[in-house]
């Protein structure tokens, strides 16, 4: 059954079990005007039917961005023929059906990246590599959010279990995606202007994730805009979802600015297209899914 990205259960709140589900009410959604509080409570009901575990994206196949040209203008669209990669750390499309790797052997820093909702006897679908530019990436967002430790925190574990859930593929589907051809693109990966030699994506003949369609539980995402809304800047007194998000007044469109812009500024290595969804334990049955490149609703 499809599934939807959720605030992952921590091992120690799990008891052991598996199959717990999280309370949605659990999930802070106060924003810091109203006081700091803890993100996470008592674990919620069993789950009928977990999502099962897979993963939809692996690794890292570009490291460095293919786009010898200024990202956005005419006849350098991301995405396209000229700049196919327009951001760092573009991810391999991972539809081999292998499971999920035990996080002390291919992502032994995930408890520095993550914090400690997770351990190295995790399964995971994501790498050191994909948790270096993971670690960047928050960094830039704490010093926008980070005068909200609840705020960041919210934020930290979205993109964590984006990036590391062990059923990341019951959640995201891949919509296109490209090989990496040194023929189109000479040169070795490095900097911005780099080509296609030398990527794991030629070496091992793998597609690379350019866009992909996000399934998010509605009530998570809600939790999280709710407790970064009104994170202001300090010395302009602005809220950050004015200055940097593009004056997101909901959920859904925080997604979406965050989903698309970065990408569309070379700061993101895939287009990411969320949709918003009841919970996940009355998720209705997904598709086999759709050909590489389709744009049909999830």
């Amino acid at each position: 059954k499809g599934g939807l990205l959720t605030p992952r259960v921590p091992e120690k709140m799990r008891g052991g079990k598996p199959g717990l589900a999280v309370s949605w009410g659990l999930l802070v959604a106060l924003s810091c005007l109203h006081g700091t509080a803890g993100l996470w409570g008592e674990a919620g009901a069993p789950a009928a039917d977990p999502p099962a575990r897979g993963c939809a994206v692996r690794g890292t196949c570009v490291a460095s961005p293919v786009c010898p040209c200024d990202v956005g203008t005419p006849g350098c669209e991301p995405g396209g023929e000229r700049c196919p990669f327009p951001g760092a750390g573009a991810p391999c499309v991972d539809d081999s059906g292998a499971p999920p790797s035990k996080a002390s052997e291919v992502a032994p820093s995930i408890v520095e990246a993550c914090g400690g909702d997770w351990a190295p006897d995790d399964e995971v679908c994501c790498t050191d590599d994909q948790l270096s530019s993971l670690r960047d990436r928050l960094a830039t967002a704490e010093g926008l959010l980070g005068r909200c430790p609840a705020c960041m925190a919210n934020f930290r574990r979205f993109w964590c279990a984006f990036t590391c859930a062990a059923d990341q593929s019951s959640f995201v589907r891949v919509s296109n995606s490209s090989t990496c051809d040194p023929a189109a693109h000479p040169g070795p990966n490095k900097g911005k202007g780099g080509g296609c030699e030398g990527t794991v994506a030629a070496s091992e003949d793998r597609e690379v994730a350019q866009r992909v369609r996000v399934n998010v539980d509605k009530a998570y995402a809600e939790a999280l805009f709710e407790s970064c809304r009104s994170v202001t800047v300090a010395a302009t007194g602005q809220r950050v979802v004015d200055v940097a998000f593009g004056g997101a007044q909901d959920a859904a469109a925080f997604l979406h600015y965050i989903g698309s812009a970065a990408y569309l500024s070379g700061q993101s290595p895939m287009l990411m297209s969320f949709t918003l969804s009841p919970p996940s334990l009355a998720a209705p049955e997904a598709p086999a899914g759709p050909p590489r490149g389709a744009d049909e609703p999830w």
